[in-house]
């Protein structure tokens, strides 16, 4: 029984040995591809990031009634746009509603959204805030 090991030949043990290596790199890309696809900025997270950067924006200005979200747009898998707005109400002006666009991109090792790009706020009928 010379050239065996355990019942595999010497040129039988290479191959399987090849074969379970590809068998556990393929795992392994399928699991990392896996984990990859979840990694997606939700609108709904987005929204609710929105909302609270809408909150916080709006605290600066003693004017501010009420802040929320209008809609928001995907623009790619880990990139969405959102319009805020920043309601009011003064005296010489009236009642009116300003919004600015905001831009928010996961990170995908952290998962983490933060605010990274912000438009010009427009106000119709009113001055645009600080």
């Amino acid at each position: 029984m010379s050239g065996t090991t355990g019942g595999l030949t010497r040129r039988g043990f290479p191959r399987l040995l090849i074969l379970a290596l590809g068998v556990c790199a393929l795992l392994g890309l399928l699991a990392a591809a896996a984990s990859a696809g979840e990694t997606k900025l939700t609108i709904a997270r987005a929204t609710e990031k929105a909302g609270v950067f809408a909150e916080s924006t709006c605290k600066r200005d003693e004017s501010c009634v009420n802040s929320g979200v209008l809609n928001c747009d995907r623009k790619g898998d880990l990139v969405v746009h959102c319009r805020i707005f920043d309601e009011r109400h003064t005296e010489v002006q009236g009642k009116y509603r300003c919004n600015r666009e905001i831009r928010m991109v996961m990170d995908p090792k952290t998962h983490r959204a933060p605010v990274n790009g912000l438009g010009r706020w427009h106000c119709p009928g009113g001055n645009a805030p600080g």
